[in-house]
């Protein structure tokens, strides 16, 4: 289809002799795909945990992705493809190495979705390419490398870590299968390597360095950061904020023994601040912050170009907004510092907000933030640190519905007597006039299973009405009582059926029908001779029954078909998880928490009653009143995945230069250095 957008301008053009010959080709091979068989089954055996494997490869035509399920049973492996996607390779030429890096993206889509829609438990996830080049880039420091390189690792490894990612040759690759013309017996069931223990999979051998589309920077210093506290290290602003405030002055102590003052001021701490801005502004805005140091304008293509970005006296990336005159406003909400939305520090500052302000609205976080900070896709922040916050996933824990059961049998069965099976509702209290005093009353409504209907609204909205007259004192038993009857009389006469339009004078089915055998405003008949009952009276009595019945058959019941909520099936509740019990007479933060020590499944599979351990003891509860709470560490939500060093070196402003000591040395901590410092003691370590 490309090939031939580019061979012909017009829709009325004959397609050249070459390209119809490869269409024929082409058109001919998709009549094979009616033979075409492919196994259902992804498992082994049932529910068996499965390892994910995912290959990638790309040739200049196209690039390509394919997600393989590998499980084991009883010794044997069993490997199936799960999902394949493809894509034509951009009209605008890419170097091959581009290209397979355009692949390694889009297996990690993929196998994000695929990991999303299985409910099958994963216990592994590996990823193959053929390419070496790409390798090396996922394995090494992104952000030496240019926007194109940089950003599509940065996205691969938000899904994966770079120990996932592995060699395969290109023989042995089954994506190779979807970019260019080859044997694709590999296709539906994987290599065969796969089958095998894993170590009898490819040699994997140590990733090198490349030099491909690496930056060339005029001034390498340019490129460094500050030494800074490892943010990935702390999970609260304030503790990282001191701790590197910490690490500030001993620097300072370091530099000049004689002037040093272990007095730790304000000024101290909004350096301390300023450093960590800065190299969260160095991890999201590489190019503008080297383009402004070196006095040039930063690119048209900036995403941050329309916030007119320039250089304050810190060195701090601040937008010259269009309020620059607007009095009104501080000056740091006219000039804003912009900062990125991934790095982890700009999510720690964030989440202080979020905390300091008590989980308020969103509104009100962003605004404050906003008298600050200029941070790109701020809400977006927000919604991962609020996901990511244990307090508002209790507040906002929400029951999952199940889907609604059948009707039990003995709510459809005819010619039963009324009450035979009841349901029950217990409201009060209400208060009514015993003499002098006030006393507290409660009631209860039993409802016939076979017209069975949540009525205790309806009781509380005429009572709510009656209640009007009884504002200035309130009813005696008697009154009340009565009141209760009239409810009684109205509930009971409800229709059951459609408003017969017909024939005016067919009657509506109410309850009435089945409890004294005619409507509330019928009257008996009182021509009737009660002494004696004659056999043609028996018959009519049983012939009135019987209609009353055929048509709760035909008019009542059929309307219980279908299920006007609760219609889609959830995930039910297992044994061992936290949840919370809804509570509508309490907030959300009040709400008993606990964890299921038993399910009760129907005959569906869906749980519908729970068994809960909480602090009040263990209760029995519907599924629809308890919300399943995720008690799943999220801080590695809040993380850009890096690759790991061995060993790190940062440049300082003043030429100070600091390695981390290696795993065997003992390390500097801001507890071991800090108390000595502002004791007094200058021995060195």
């Amino acid at each position: 289809m490309q090939a031939v957008h580019l061979a012909v301008e017009d829709w009325d053009a004959k397609i050249p002799d070459n390209l119809a010959t490869k269409w024929h080709e082409w058109t001919t091979s998709i009549s094979e795909a009616k033979d075409l068989a492919i196994p259902r089954p992804i498992t082994a055996a049932g529910n068996a945990p499965i390892d994910i494997h995912t290959f990638v490869d790309a040739s200049l035509d196209a690039f390509a992705a394919c997600v393989y399920a590998r499980s084991c049973f009883k010794g044997c492996y069993v490997v199936r493809l799960v999902a394949a996607k493809a894509r034509v390779a951009p009209i605008h030429s890419l170097t091959i190495p581009k290209l397979e890096l355009q692949a390694a993206i889009l297996g990690a889509r993929l196998t994000e979705t695929v990991a999303k829609e299985l409910r099958l438990p994963i216990h592994r996830t590996t990823f193959w390419t053929d390419s070496r080049t790409v390798l090396s880039w996922i394995n090494s420091e992104h952000r030496k490398y240019k926007q194109f390189v940089a950003h599509r690792v940065s996205e691969i490894l938000d899904t994966s870590s770079a120990s996932q990612w592995r060699w395969v040759p290109s023989k042995e690759n089954p994506a190779d299968a979807a970019t260019k013309v080859t044997n694709a017996s590999m296709w539906f069931n994987g290599p065969e390597f796969l089958l095998s223990r894993e170590c009898d999979w490819p040699e994997q051998q140590p990733v090198s360095d490349t030099e491909e589309e690496k930056r060339v920077a005029a001034n390498p210093v340019l490129h460094h950061h500050e030494a800074v506290v490892p943010e990935l290290n702390y999970s609260t602003w304030d503790r990282l904020l001191r701790h590197h405030t910490f690490l500030k002055k001993f620097v300072d102590f370091l530099k000049d023994r004689k002037a040093f003052n272990k007095m730790i001021g304000r000024e101290d701490v909004e350096h301390a601040k300023y450093a960590l801005l800065r190299k969260a502004q160095w991890e999201g805005f590489p190019d503008e912050m080297e383009a402004l140091t070196k006095g040039e304008e930063i690119s048209s293509k900036s995403h941050i170009k329309t916030l007119s970005p320039y250089l304050d006296q810190h060195n701090l990336l601040r937008s010259r907004s269009r309020l620059e005159n607007a009095t009104a406003l501080p000056k740091s909400a006219r000039s804003p510092i912009l900062l990125p939305q991934k790095p982890r520090i700009v999510k720690l500052l964030v989440r202080n907000y979020h905390e300091k302000y008590h989980h308020q609205a969103d509104n009100f976080v962003i605004g404050t933030l906003r008298q600050t900070y200029w941070i790109v896709q701020l809400r977006n922040v927000l919604k991962a640190v609020k996901g990511c916050c244990q307090r508002c996933i209790l507040n906002t824990a929400t029951p999952q519905t199940p889907l609604m059961a059948p009707l039990p049998s003995f709510r459809t069965h005819p010619h039963n007597p009324p009450f035979l099976h009841s349901g029950e509702d217990y409201f009060g209290p209400l208060d009514v006039t015993v003499k002098r005093s006030i006393e507290k009353r409660w009631a209860a409504i039993f409802t016939c299973m076979r017209s069975w209907e949540r009525l205790i609204q309806i009781v509380k909205k005429a009572l709510h009405h009656m209640a009007t007259e009884w504002k200035t004192r309130h009813p005696n038993p008697e009154t009340l009582r009565a009141a209760l009857i009239e409810i009684e009389a109205m509930i009971n006469s409800r229709p059951l059926t459609h408003i017969p339009l017909s024939n005016e004078e067919d009657e509506i089915l109410t309850p009435f029908h089945f409890l004294i055998g005619r409507g509330i405003e019928s009257l008996p008949l009182d021509s009737l001779d009660t002494s004696y009952v004659s056999r043609q009276q028996f018959k009519v009595a049983q012939h009135n029954a019987k209609v009353f019945w055929d048509r709760w058959k035909k008019e009542y019941l059929s309307t219980l078909i279908k299920r006007n909520k609760w219609t889609n099936k959830v995930e039910p509740v297992k044994v061992g998880d936290v949840v919370v019990l809804t509570n509508d007479n309490a907030p959300a933060g009040q709400w008993l928490k606990g964890k299921v020590l038993e399910v009760h499944p129907a005959a569906d599979g869906q749980v519908r009653v729970v068994t809960v351990k909480t602090a009040s003891g263990i209760l029995k509860r519907p599924a629809v009143k308890v919300a399943v709470v995720d008690v799943k560490p999220k801080e590695h939500l809040l993380v850009v995945k890096q690759p790991s060093s061995k060993t790190t070196k940062r440049v300082l402003e003043d030429d100070v230069t600091i390695r981390e000591a290696p795993s065997t040395k003992r390390i500097i901590t801001a507890g071991d250095w800090t108390a000595r410092l502002l004791a007094g003691n200058s021995d060195r370590e």
